[in-house]
């Protein structure tokens, strides 16, 4: 996969030049080519560049030494597992649930004893397969592979390569696979109409994407009409699809604030949606949470500002994680274990008062 810009791009030079040493093109005491000649394949900075071999060197796999240059070290070989995310890995601000499942998949494969190589789906190959995850396939040298967010479940699995070729595999995020964790969306709508209910609010809305609206929205009518609140209607036009999260957010908001029956509850499933939101909201001088409660399922340790105050229904997502490394190093160990998928439930809800005491400074 090509390089990423940003402050991630290191690990993907370091993925890079590891899988060198894998394949065997660099063996135990070759002499890696020095930074400068490097730096015409890499067009990162040198620091960069010089942050990809320093993690190479913290994991065991390289030593540097001072006017002699960098070489291979012996290392023990290890299970390898591909870890395969949806294209937008390093758009944090897209989708910052992908980048935190990766970090704590690298975390948790690497305290079991293996090692991963990580992989982004290229959005212009007909089956969004890298050519380099195709290759590790063919040439079986892979232990297992773990994908977070990704279209591979759909678009590969029934293929007669990976028939051919396949491992044990586990799959994090919405799409349905064999063995497949994500969050309980329907806990998160549960939880949050129970919590709205009880603050004495009639009008709810839900915002998200438009194909999410259309699995949720049934579930989300017949919720509210249970508990004795109305769910506003969808606006008669809905926001451009290709819009990203964040402004899908912030127009379908101040579409929704447009109708004549402006709903007192926003419940959002997304956290860079809900980001949008709060910034329309802003834009719309509408009182929060007075005039309008925003509940939000966020992920837990994302780091995404609000600039109103948000109620946050936090995911766990280092522990759907772990739940999903655990099963997928069963199957490795060969368990015969029936196809599953597991929901895994979001927290308790919690006012972000961080972000609220910033708003109320800044006022």
């Amino acid at each position: 996969m090509s390089t990423s810009p940003g402050k991630y791009a290191y690990l993907t030079i370091a993925d890079n030049l590891l899988g060198r040493i894998r394949s065997g093109q660099w063996k135990a005491g070759d002499r890696l080519p020095p930074i400068s000649e490097l730096e015409t394949e890499f067009p990162q900075s040198r620091m960069t560049l010089y942050h990809a071999l320093r993690h190479l060197v913290d994991g065991g796999y390289l030593t540097m030494t001072q006017g002699r240059g960098t070489f291979v070290r012996a290392v023990e070989v290890r299970p390898r597992v591909a870890i395969l995310t949806g294209p937008h890995l390093f758009q944090q601000s897209l989708t910052p649930f992908m980048l935190q499942a990766f970090h704590h998949a690298h975390a948790i494969l690497a305290r079991d004893g293996m090692d991963s190589q990580l992989y982004a789906e290229d959005p212009l190959a007909s089956s969004c397969m890298p050519p380099g995850l195709l290759g590790e396939l063919s040439g079986d040298k892979l232990a297992a592979l773990l994908t977070i967010d990704a279209t591979f479940p759909y678009r590969h699995m029934t293929s007669d390569h990976w028939r051919e070729h396949a491992v044990p595999h586990v799959h994090i995020g919405a799409v349905i696979a064999p063995y497949t964790f994500y969050v309980d969306r329907r806990a998160f709508l549960d939880q949050a109409i129970d919590l709205a209910a009880a603050q004495g609010r009639k009008r709810l809305a839900l915002v998200e994407k438009h194909e999410h609206i259309a699995e949720d929205l049934e579930y989300f009518q017949d919720r509210c009409d249970v508990v004795g609140v109305a769910a506003c209607p969808e606006p008669v036009s809905m926001p451009a699809a290709g819009l990203s999260f964040e402004q899908y957010g912030f127009e379908l908001l101040r579409r929704y604030w447009d109708t004549s029956d402006q709903p007192d509850t926003l419940v959002i499933p997304d956290d860079a949606i809900a980001k949008g939101a709060s910034q329309a909201a802003l834009a719309l001088n509408i009182d929060v949470p007075d005039q309008c409660m925003l509940i939000a399922m966020t992920n837990r340790g994302s780091g995404v500002f609000y600039p109103l105050p948000m109620t946050c229904i936090e995911v766990d997502v280092a522990e759907i994680v772990r739940q999903a490394a655990d099963l997928l190093h069963q199957l490795m160990q060969g368990a015969n274990i029936p196809p599953q998928r597991i929901l895994i439930p979001p927290g308790s809800a919690a006012v972000d008062s961080r972000n609220a005491s910033r708003t109320e400074h800044a006022k």
